[in-house]
């Protein structure tokens, strides 16, 4: 249901499952699978298909596509549902890599605003931006921090002047870092070697981080609202990041309101520490813009 999700948010078909496919092959070589219908129909690695995404078909060779603008019953029923409808559709964009093009084809599709920006992947978008992300959550000297937050911040800072230009003209929600922090550390002892060998650690250095950030329970783990009670930097830099855009954009002649979501919030105690520190940094940096 979730790949089903994502990927019509980005305008795309998805086949999750198929009983009449047969998947063949043996090993770790991607390449030498090959899907097998029942009728003897034989997809390799790298061939061409077309899915339809009304029916759950699966096409050889590139077939001709039409695009949504131009189904004429699609548009109908958009139609009737606008007319009858109570309450606002947002979109939630969840990929990182091209998020404006998500907030582009969200509004195409008529959603009334962006109900959610996930930034997890900003922080492993690539790999100058994971390293980043480790030598903050492994490294001790907080004079280094203080350069890999600032470097991280105008990464973020980018992402949001492009994603508040593409949403002009709609609401729209950022939601602060959720993901568990142990997710961005590497797990493999070959990942452990490359990582320690390429930020100048030592493997006890990384492997003590690993034992302090592992979730025993992803769901209530060192994730979302927590992540501001051990890491306040982590959300002072993504506040940071949001209200400069805000303003670099003002000064294109663009005005844009975003909201700011606090994942994972149990109790008032919790929002309210993290509000402190919202407050703190959006402060800070009005003062200096």
């Amino acid at each position: 249901m979730t790949a089903a999700v994502l990927c019509r948010g980005m305008g795309k078909p998805c086949l999750t499952g198929s009983s009449s496919m047969q998947l063949i092959g043996t090993g770790n070589n991607k390449d030498l699978y090959t899907l097998v219908s029942n009728t003897g129909e034989r997809i390799h690695s790298g061939d061409i298909i077309t899915l339809d995404g009304g029916n759950g078909k699966i096409h050889t060779g590139l077939r001709k596509t039409i695009s949504f603008y131009d189904d004429e019953d699609f548009q109908t029923v958009l139609t009737w549902s606008d007319k009858f409808r109570k309450i606002k559709i947002d979109a939630t964009i969840n990929k990182c890599n091209d998020i404006w093009e998500q907030i582009k084809v969200a509004k195409d599709y008529g959603a009334d605003g962006i109900g959610c920006i996930n930034t997890d992947n900003m922080f492993n978008k690539n790999e100058d931006r994971l390293n980043l992300m480790r030598s903050i959550l492994i490294k001790k000297d907080y004079h280094d921090k203080d350069i890999y937050f600032d470097l991280m911040k105008e990464f973020h800072r980018e992402d949001f002047r492009l994603i508040f230009r593409a949403a002009v003209g709609s609401t729209i929600s950022i939601k602060l870092l959720d993901k568990s922090l142990c997710d961005y550390l590497p797990s493999l002892q070959s990942d452990i070697l490359s990582v320690a060998t390429h930020l100048n650690l030592t493997i006890t250095e990384i492997k003590s981080t690993i034992t302090l950030l592992k979730d025993m329970n992803p769901s209530i783990g060192l994730r979302g609202c927590r992540i501001t009670s051990f890491y306040p930097e982590i959300t002072i830099m993504q506040i940071k990041a949001i209200i400069s855009a805000v303003f670099d954009l003002i000064l294109e002649g663009i005005v844009i309101v975003p909201r700011i979501l606090v994942p994972m919030i149990c109790t008032s105690h919790e929002f309210e520490n993290v509000l402190k520190v919202i407050d703190k940094a959006a402060f800070e940096v009005c003062m200096n813009e």
